[in-house]
């Protein structure tokens, strides 16, 4: 399996890696023949490689009516060699929590410290050429995304909507809302 990394960045920081693993045998006895296949794709109209969403400053009415979201977009295409002509994106971030009712899932949140905003968090969904929306958490759950070729790419979105992850604005503290998450890309 081979990944691509697409460092997702929300008013703020970047971080992004690319890793691998190999595994080692020991006193194996093996022939084989084999091809090798292109597995790749072609990733367009990223900011030097970055998704980036600016919220600027908000208050916490907008954050409690969570109808306050701003949208990203990339194109994958001449994915060659794919398994079904399908890749798997998966969201990750450090800062993340847990919520309840009506945006149940796991969302990014602003990096914990100093003068950070307490009480929010970016709920993040996902769709691509011709589907709706869906829910995309932080819980390292793959999302499998037909992919384009050079005539036809596909444009994924991701969307991030401010929501509450308390109960009323008095239980939130303002602060930076700095976050950042990777989007990793894996085709088989």
């Amino acid at each position: 399996m081979n990944n691509k990394i697409i460092p997702l960045i929300i008013s703020g920081g970047l971080f992004a890696c690319l890793s691998s693993s190999f595994a080692r045998a020991e006193n194996l006895d093996f022939t084989a023949s084999v091809t090798v296949e292109p597995t790749s794709c072609t990733i367009e109209q990223l900011d030097d490689g970055k998704l980036r969403y600016d919220f600027g400053e908000v208050s916490p009415l907008q954050v409690m009516n969570g109808n306050t979201f701003h949208e990203s977009s990339f194109i994958i295409k001449n994915c060659w060699g794919t398994l079904n002509g399908f890749v798997d994106l998966t969201l990750i971030s450090p800062s993340s929590q847990e919520v309840t009712g009506d945006d149940a899932g796991k969302w990014i949140t602003p990096a914990a410290g100093e003068g950070k905003a307490v009480g929010v968090a970016y709920k993040t969904e996902l769709k691509w050429t011709g589907k709706q929306y869906r829910d995309f958490p932080v819980d390292h759950t793959q999302t499998s995304v037909e992919t384009g070729t050079d005539n036809f790419p596909t444009t994924v979105t991701i969307m991030a909507t401010l929501i509450p992850t308390v109960d009323s604005q008095s239980e939130m503290t303002a602060g930076n809302m700095d976050a950042t998450a990777t989007i990793q890309i894996a085709y088989k």
